[in-house]
Formats: structure tokens, C-alpha cells, sequence
């Protein structure tokens, strides 16, 4: 990565919380990616994260790889100079959109195309953004899970109805304490772990609209007169429906879709990265025709 002309960079949500990122600039282009982590993600602790940028880049791809306010589990952050925490187990999910808005503010300073990506969990985010903001933004999701049915397989018998009533009932007067490792995780073939959150970060997503977004055999109504590019990877284990189920969803909520299935990629297309960077590289190229 000798020849990649990057640097770390701050930018400002759009309520002042201050967050840190990672630019990577090609020579005398004004189109760049703006990548959004999944939850307890960052800006760089993803393996394609490098190679990503590396290929961008040599492609004439500015690449702004940017923390949310869901980076890792519980951090320092600052907001009008004062010290705040934030992080993947106590983050409101809704608003995500102060931290879109700002990376968008902070790329518009040297961009006049601007691609929104998301991965894993930051696909809800960029399609949140997308649908409140009506924003004509094209985008690319990177494994986007249904993270609703996941919790549903976490904690069945019981419901995801049942089980915010009762946390709002238990923890009325200690929102801010973790929930036991029996809440909120993974319970996948392949894939089994407790994922730390706080009740009132729980009752926050749950509670809201995020999950919704990506119901895949309970669809929420929006359309998007955009275009995206969407990677499916046979082989990552937090897939709950079949490729031709993603692929309808997305056909049904999307004005111009390029769906990309590669059989052997996992959740994170460990080994195969170059191969999708050059996937997104070839449809954002395409794209420049139109």
C-alpha cells in the first residue's frame, strides 16, 4: 500500500460528535465511497478494509472509510468540547443519519460524485439515511442481514415484541446497565456469540425502524429511485433467507439493482476481497455512462 496517498481524518456528525476516519485520495477524482461499519465495527479493523482502499484508489476511487457513533463496544468521544461516550453497546442506531450526513458534508469538500457502502450491520444505515433523507445517493451493500429474524433465532421461543416489553418492564429504572448474555446476540450454524448492549440501546433498535429495513420475508414499504450494487455470499452464516429471496427484496425496493453472488464468500469475503473491490470498481464504472 506504498502508493495509496491516505491520512486520518476528523469530521463532525451533525449534532458536533467528533469522529475519526481514514481517506484514501486518487489522482484528480472527484468520486468517492464513503464506508459505513456494521455494529462494534471501525474504520479499519476489517481485512478488506486495506485492500479495498489499495484497489479504489488505483482505480480512481477516493475511498472515506469513517467510524459511527456504533464504533466498538463502549468510547471516548468528544461533542462541543465535552467528553461523551458512545459505542456499539449503548449508540441510539437512528442516528446514524447525524453521522452520514456529516461524512457526506465532509466528502462533498472535494467530491462531486459521493457512493454510499455499508457492511453488515451499516447496510441498515445507509439504507436508513437513503429513506429519510430521500437522497438520490448511489450505494453498495456488503452483506446485509437481516438483523431482526437474527435476533428472532436468538432468543426464540420468545418474541422480539414480547421480550422489549418485558426489558422495558424489568429495567425501567436502569435503562443504562448491559443486558445478561441470554438478550442479544448470534445463534447461527457457524455463528454463536453475545453481542453486549445496553436496555435502552436494545429498546432503541428494536424499537425503532433500522431492523425493519432488511425483513426479508417481511418487507417494510419504501422504494428507492437510486441505484446499488449488492454483494451475497454463499457462504456467510448470518444469511437467514435464500439468494433468490435477497435478490426479490431488493428487485422490489429498488429502481436499479446490480446483485453480486459469490458462491464461496462469507460475511467478510475473507480471501476474495480484491475480487469484490473489483466487482464495485467495475459497476461504479459502469454507472459513469449513464
Amino acid at each position: 500500500m506504498e502508493n495509496l496517498n491516505g491520512r486520518l481524518i476528523t469530521y463532525f456528525a451533525t449534532d458536533g460528535l467528533r469522529l475519526k476516519g481514514y481517506l484514501a485520495l486518487a489522482k484528480n477524482s472527484q468520486t468517492t465511497i464513503i464506508h459505513i461499519h456494521g455494529h462494534f465495527g471501525n474504520f479499519y479493523e476489517n481485512d478488506f478494509i486495506p485492500k479495498m482502499a489499495e484497489s479504489y484508489a488505483a482505480a480512481g476511487i477516493n475511498f472515506l472509510c469513517v467510524n459511527n457513533r456504533g464504533h466498538d463496544g463502549i468510547a471516548e468521544a468528544y461533542q462541543d468540547k465535552k467528553v461523551v461516550y458512545i459505542g456499539g453497546a449503548i449508540e441510539y442506531p437512528e442516528q446514524c443519519i447525524l453521522d452520514i450526513k456529516g461524512a457526506i458534508k465532509y466528502a462533498e469538500e472535494f467530491s462531486t460524485r459521493i457512493i454510499l457502502q455499508g457492511h453488515s450491520f451499516g447496510c441498515q444505515k445507509v439504507l436508513a439515511y437513503l429513506v429519510e433523507a430521500k437522497a438520490p445517493n448511489e450505494f453498495v451493500l456488503l452483506s446485509p442481514a437481516d438483523t431482526y429474524q437474527l435476533q428472532s433465532n436468538y432468543i426464540r421461543p420468545a418474541t422480539i415484541p414480547e421480550q422489549l416489553n418485558r426489558i422495558r418492564r424489568e429495567y425501567s429504572d436502569r435503562m443504562d446497565e448491559l443486558l445478561p448474555i441470554s438478550e442479544f446476540g448470534e445463534n447461527q450454524p457457524g455463528a454463536e456469540y453475545y453481542i453486549p448492549i445496553s436496555a435502552k440501546s436494545f429498546v432503541s433498535l428494536f424499537g425503532g425502524s433500522l431492523p425493519e429495513l432488511l425483513r426479508y420475508e417481511q418487507p417494510l414499504k419504501y422504494y428507492l429511485k437510486a441505484s446499488g450494487f449488492v454483494y451475497y455470499g454463499g457462504k456467510d452464516t448470518l444469511w437467514t433467507v435464500s439468494k433468490t429471496v435477497v435478490e426479490q427484496f431488493f428487485i422490489e425496493h429498488l429502481e436499479d439493482l446490480t446483485f453480486y453472488y459469490y458462491e464461496n464468500g462469507d460475511h467478510h469475503f475473507h480471501g476474495f476481497e480484491t475480487i469484490v473491490a473489483g466487482e464495485i470498481i467495475n459497476w461504479v464504472n459502469r454507472e459513469k455512462v449513464h
